[in-house]
């Protein structure tokens, strides 16, 4: 139970439910009613063993196999049950593009489901499409949505920008204006895009009686707008009156929890968070998730009582934890000890780098240099990995030349992360602009991994960005296409190839699919470019209006517009205009 943010995030509703799903054995789900499309025998009974080979395919745990068979019906492939079918199969996989695929085709299919369009939205936010993601909740009902409000705290806590979800939300709200949940999600990202006299005029409409289904997100919007306008007695005043209504609420226990933290009063929540650990028998990510809220209002002491119990079994979140508070306690060798503490695994490279900043921020660069170089020895799996880390600390330390020398050694004396170790020196030269050592490196690479599908996209990708070797860099990467032909990012490399030597419409088709797969603001440059060369202008600036409002950052985006000042968008044209 993480509290990350005090509102249900928007959750694994369509992947969970998915991935929960064994494959049947056998196609018997599918009668001969639902081959609704039988223009004759010989395309039926070849429909019907395309049935019998994906079925037998996932009875073997093959689901990708599987599922490209559904698929392989093409156009023709119209019944919901299938595509629910395909979906659930690529579920079972790992493959997200061969997931929103089939979901895509199921919702076209069978419109009134919801569950492919919770699919979809959830793999839009994990890519952090966060307008799509919101777009596609709104066309939900209300009841078979996930919390809106809770979905915008979380896209905000994972770095979108409030001020997107703003027009959407008022678009939706004018055309169902009863839809209560959309009106305090409107309100939430008020608060976060800094427009606290909107928000405030819009809470003060709403009445907690008039929400039905809402009633506790009332309360926690609240709560986050007089936090935000530095009221806390108020954000206490709202989480408490919310708890006697709802006392059941763990959410609005931490809501009270951070407004009396907000108030200076940590001392205060100690029997707060007795109560909520008590409650859900002393769970350890909830234990976590209070200490990481304390240590955010500097509340160290009272962090370290939450994560003591967990320091003696190597809880790597929890030594990661106490490490903060230690240095919020003017403790860096402590945190140090606990840093080293922290195991292999998903947390140990964050540990590694948060002792170098620790060690920066108290002067101490020299030791920094030698912390790497210690755990390099210690832990030879994480060779290339720490390399990476000291290579960049001595580049922070404006000793460029002892990176270029370091690599240099550890390419030469350790064998076995040779081809990592080689990679990372061939980006760090392409970053140097030594566009012809780079590639040295890459061919190398490249015939010691002739079918590696990802090492022929890096170095024919470099080749058709940086050089005019455009012949070779297209037989590299049209090979890397037939090695992985639904792979984005080659996609995008042999579709900027093309256009690179002129080959418009080809590129073109090419680049359209990569970034409707993988939406990405360099993917939405090249296809811009491609657009405008081939004298689509209209065409061009749509894509780029699309991935501006999208993506907070886009430097490719922005080079391009320097190159072809023609295609910036006009004054007014942004549909992301917010109005009162």
């Amino acid at each position: 139970m993480g509290i990350r943010t005090l509102f249900f995030p928007i959750v694994a509703i369509g992947l969970g439910t998915l991935n929960g799903c064994a494959a049947p054995a056998t196609p018997s789900a599918f009668s001969d009613r639902q081959l609704m499309y039988t223009p004759n025998d010989s395309d039926r009974s070849a429909d019907l063993e395309r049935l019998l080979t994906a079925e037998l395919a996932a009875s073997r745990g093959q689901f990708e196999t599987a599922t490209r068979e559904y698929l392989s019906h093409g156009e023709r492939m119209t019944t919901p049950a299938m595509a629910e079918r395909a979906t659930r199969l690529a579920g079972q996989t790992n493959d997200e593009l061969l997931l929103r695929q089939t979901a895509s085709l199921w919702a076209e299919v069978a419109p009134a489901n919801p569950l492919p369009r919770h699919i979809l939205a959830e793999l839009a936010g994990s890519n952090r499409d966060w307008p799509e993601a919101l777009t596609l909740l709104l066309t939900l009902p209300p009841d078979e949505r996930p919390t809106l409000a809770g979905f915008i705290d979380n896209a905000i806590h994972h770095g979108a920008d409030a001020k997107g979800f703003i027009p959407p939300l008022q678009r939706h709200i004018a055309a169902h204006p009863t839809d209560q949940e959309a009106r305090l999600a409107l309100i939430l990202a008020d608060i976060h895009a800094d427009r606290l006299d909107v928000a405030r005029q819009r809470y003060q409409q709403e009445r907690p009686e008039s929400i039905r289904s809402t009633g506790v997100n009332y309360w926690l919007v609240g709560q986050q707008l007089w936090l935000a306008d530095r009221q806390p007695d108020r954000a206490i005043a709202s989480a408490r009156a919310g708890l006697a209504v709802h006392p059941n609420d763990y959410r609005l226990t931490v809501a009270l929890i951070q407004a009396r933290l907000a108030a200076g009063e940590p001392e205060r929540t100690r029997p707060l968070t007795a109560q909520l650990l008590a409650r859900t028998d002393d769970d350890t990510s909830l234990r976590l998730s209070l200490a990481r809220l304390h240590l955010g209002y500097k509340a160290p002491e009272q962090a370290m009582a939450l994560l003591s119990p967990l320091l003696d079994t190597d809880q790597p979140e929890g030594l990661l934890l106490a490490a903060s508070a230690a240095t919020q306690q003017n403790n860096p060798s402590q945190a140090l000890v606990y840093y080293e503490r922290i195991p292999e695994g998903s947390a140990f490279m964050a540990a590694q780098r948060q002792a170098v900043a620790l060690l920066l921020d108290i002067n101490q660069p020299d030791d920094a240099v030698a912390w790497l170089q210690a755990q390099r020895d210690r832990h030879p799996h994480y060779l290339a990995e720490l390399a990476a880390s000291q290579v960049a600390l001595l580049d922070r330390l404006d000793a460029p030349g002892q990176g270029d020398q370091l690599l240099n050694d550890l390419i030469d004396n350790h064998p076995d992360h040779n081809d990592d170790l080689l990679y990372l020196r061939a980006m760090r030269r392409l970053n140097q602009q030594k566009t012809g050592p780079a590639l040295d490196d890459l061919r190398l690479l490249v015939e010691r991994h002739p079918d590696q599908p990802h090492l022929l996209n890096a170095y024919g990708y470099t080749l058709a960005d940086l050089t005019d070797r455009s012949r070779e860099a297209i037989a590299l990467l049209e090979k890397a296409h037939r090695l992985a032909p639904d792979d984005p990012a080659i996609q995008d490399s042999l579709g900027w190839a093309y256009t690179r030597a002129g080959r418009y419409r080809e590129g073109i088709l090419l680049l359209k699919q990569a970034y409707n797969d993988m939406p990405d603001e360099e993917l939405a440059a090249h296809l811009a470019e491609a657009l405008w060369l081939d004298r689509h202008r209209p065409q061009a600036l749509a894509v780029i209006n699309d991935a501006l409002e999208r993506f907070e950052e886009h430097p490719t985006l922005d080079d391009l517009l320097s190159r072809h000042p023609s295609l910036r968008p006009e004054q007014g044209t942004s549909s992301t205009q917010i109005h009162e």
